[in-house]
């Protein structure tokens, strides 16, 4: 400030000397003088505060139309954001950059203009206060925008019914989380060690060849994002690969009408539903991949097939007469019959194979399981199954009556829960086994046990229906469906025939192919789609080092996870997260009610409210609020908005909450005070508080002269 006063006094003295014609006066200014003195010109002068100011409209309208066709995260990304806003536009066959400063450029440079311009007056005078108040409001203005904009806070918290949490998602604030974890998943212990890179991805979708190197730390380990989609789907496609498995693709077709009335003729109205539904069942190494729709209200169950009398077997089961069932051993030299109450604790050979096995235990009653047939109590044998005579120990099996579609080893058991660990992609384990149902693999030995009790092709509770479907060895497909009507029917199934299935729909077989294998494909979404689609990325992990050095490329979604096997360490595991920062609060958020307020006569929704409790042990608060659409939560700094709600697959209703914090906001809410104490200071104080006394006494006198003048005019004029 020192500086430029003195430059200042130099060039008033100077504009003196040229006036009195005294140019040998003039004071000299040395050259760095001459700088500063022309930058201070330039970032005080008004022409650089209307480049700014139309610049700062130009974002705005530029960020505008950018939300509006990218979405709001293209916007903050691209312009709010940003530092500096690059953009090549396309004009026939030549291409032109759109370069413009984002607001983390713009908002200094105003501020540094306003400044500038603010102690371009000085040393101020008294005339200069609503000049200089206003100056000072804009620049704290520009602080707290500024300040609001790399320092606020953007976050979700979503609550069930009766939950309580203080973990807000912070989604502007993204993550790749890496974790090493044992063999056996997070079910069995806690990450070894734990890496998180931030993520700045941006609000576009990125062209190809676009990459990113991450640093992990390690070695052994580097990680790279190779593409990014703002918004995204995910859907999963079938490719022809020798080492792959049967697909099949089923369509339920036809028309659903309301009961008791006559079967639906074409054209005529009957208030039921059209229905046109593909499914698609993957049979995979262990498991079976079932699409969503389940053929609901109907039980599906997928099958492979090794020997024909397992075929035969399937078409029509064996009729049991003895009291604790029968066990069936199919292999290549035939079929073994076992009564179980006489072969108990009998080690025999099992024909044309090296093996011998032993029923060692019986129980008649053994409930629970993970096929929609929880609670049914039903008998039970196990098995040691001895690789030849002279195998002393054996490997142990479980038989379940009328399970024959479950694999009976315990190792088999322990192979796909490590399968379906690894996959990372279904979340938890328990929604693992939601999506995954468990069959049988190709054995050499194949157990089942058929007992008097137990139908094998029992409808459980809820279903209308339930469909066994079987790959036989001689790739052909067969069926066998039983419904709550009494329907029964087995056979053969062909490409493109229907049979007749419940409710007086079809289901037609429309594809089959043999060898498969199942890849993941994420495609972008429009922001006109889907503006809530998540985000993806689509993840290079390369483990180890030199030749050695294993590489797998997937795609995931935001809070996705996916486990890679690939690892030095064959006790060790890579899970792999797309993942956001958190913020803990230091306080419990608790979900009491949630109610949903409707529009008169109709059934569309109007307002949502939220009653929640505030349980906060520092500051001793223990209390209740509601908060609705345009009545946020104020607490500790943060406010929590009604953002948005949804239905949990329990019925259950969970609220959502917007939570922000502006650290901004003190200083832009005296700012603008200011700004408008000192336009009220400049354009309405200045002709009375600072004019001289002897102006003051001039006017008044003026005034006063002419109101008396007037009053004797008009006295004169009334005599």
């Amino acid at each position: 400030m020192a500086t430029n006063t003195a430059i200042a006094q130099k060039r008033v003295s100077a504009a003196k000397a040229r006036r009195s014609g005294k140019a040998d006066a003039e004071p000299e200014l040395t050259r760095l003088e001459r700088l500063l003195a022309d930058a201070f010109d330039f970032l005080s002068s008004l022409k650089l505060a209307v480049v700014l100011l139309s610049l700062l409209v130009v974002i705005l309208t530029v960020g505008t139309i950018w939300e509006a066709r990218y979405g709001m995260r293209a916007a903050h990304a691209d312009l709010y954001k940003a530092w500096v806003f690059v953009h090549w536009l396309s004009v026939g066959p030549v291409r032109l950059p759109i370069v413009l400063p984002g607001l983390l450029l713009l908002l200094p440079l105003l501020a540094v203009n306003i400044f500038c311009a603010t102690l371009s007056r000085f040393p101020w005078q008294r005339k200069h206060t609503g000049f200089v108040i206003t100056h000072g409001g804009l620049l704290v203005l520009l602080a707290g925008s500024f300040l609001t904009l790399v320092a606020g806070i953007d976050g979700q918290l979503a609550l069930r019914e009766g939950e309580s949490g203080n973990e807000v998602i912070l989604l502007d604030r993204e993550l790749l989380r890496l974790q090493l974890v044992s063999v056996a998943g997070e079910a069995h212990g806690s990450p070894s060690q734990e890496i998180s890179i931030p993520l700045q991805l941006g609000g576009r979708n990125w062209p190809e060849g676009h990459r990113i190197e991450l640093d992990t730390g390690r070695s052994d380990l580097r990680v790279a994002i190779t593409n990014f989609y703002p918004r995204s789907e995910a859907s999963i496609v079938y490719v022809d690969s020798p080492e792959g498995q049967p697909y099949l693709r089923l369509r339920m077709h036809g028309h659903i009408h309301p009961p008791g009335t006559p079967p639906h003729e074409e054209g005529e109205e009957t208030g039921g539903m059209n229905v046109d539904q593909p499914v698609d069942l993957y049979v995979a190494s262990g498991l079976v991949y079932e699409s969503r729709s389940m053929l609901a209200p109907a039980f599906l169950v997928v099958r492979r097939l090794r020997y024909e009398a397992e075929v035969r077997d399937f078409l029509n089961p064996p009729s049991v007469d003895h009291r604790r069932g029968l066990l069936r051993v199919y292999s290549a030299g035939g079929v073994l019959d076992l009564p179980v109450e006489e072969y108990l604790e009998k080690r025999v050979a099992v024909p044309g194979t090296p093996y011998e096995l032993e029923i060692t235990k019986y129980d008649s009653h053994v409930g629970g399981g993970q096929d929609g047939e929880r609670g049914l109590a039903r008998p039970v044998v196990r098995v040691n199954l001895y690789q030849s005579r002279d195998d002393k120990v054996g490997r142990q099996h479980v038989v379940f009556a009328g399970w024959s579609h479950y694999p009976t080893d315990l190792l088999l058991w322990q192979d796909a829960l490590q399968w379906v660990l690894q996959q990372g992609q279904v979340g938890e384990l328990g929604q693992a086994f939601a999506r995954y149902r468990l069959w049988p693999p190709l054995e050499p030995v194949k157990l089942v046990l058929y007992h008097p009790s137990v139908d094998p092709f029992a409808i459980p509770a809820g279903a209308l229906a339930r469909l066994d479907i079987a790959l036989g060895p001689d790739n052909n497909v067969y069926y066998r469906l039983k419904t709550n009507s009494g329907q029964h029917r087995s056979g053969a199934w062909t490409v493109g025939t229907d049979i007749s299935a419940w409710m007086g729909l079809e289901l037609k077989l429309e594809q089959v192919r043999w060898h498969v294998i199942p890849e993941r494909q994420v495609r972008p979404v429009p922001k006109w789609e889907n503006e809530n689609a998540p985000p993806a990325v689509r993840v290079e992990v390369r483990v180890g080092q030199g030749a050695d050095a294993q590489r797998e490329r997937f795609w995931l979604q935001r809070f996705e996870t996916r486990t890679v096997s690939a690892w030095n360490d064959p006790h060790t595991a890579l899970r792999v997260s797309y993942d956001t920062e958190s913020l803990h609060l230091p306080f419990q958020i608790k979900l009491i009610d949630f109610a949903i307020g409707y529009d008169p006569g109709t059934g569309r929704p109007a307002s949502y409210t939220s009653v929640v409790q505030v349980v906060d042990p520092e500051r001793g608060v223990d209390e209740q609020h509601v908060i609705s659409m345009n009545n946020p939560l104020k607490y500790r700094g943060l406010k929590f908005y009604q953002s948005s709600y949804f239905q949990d697959s329990d019925g259950t209703m969970v609220s959502v909450f917007a939570v922000g914090r502006d650290p901004g906001y003190p200083l832009k809410a005296i700012g603008s005070l200011m700004i408008v104490v000192g336009i009220c200071v400049m354009f309405y104080m200045k002709a009375y508080f600072f004019a001289p006394r002897s102006q003051w006494r001039e006017q008044f006198g003026r005034a006063r002269t002419a109101r008396e003048a007037l009053k004797r005019r008009k006295q004169g004029a009334s005599a």
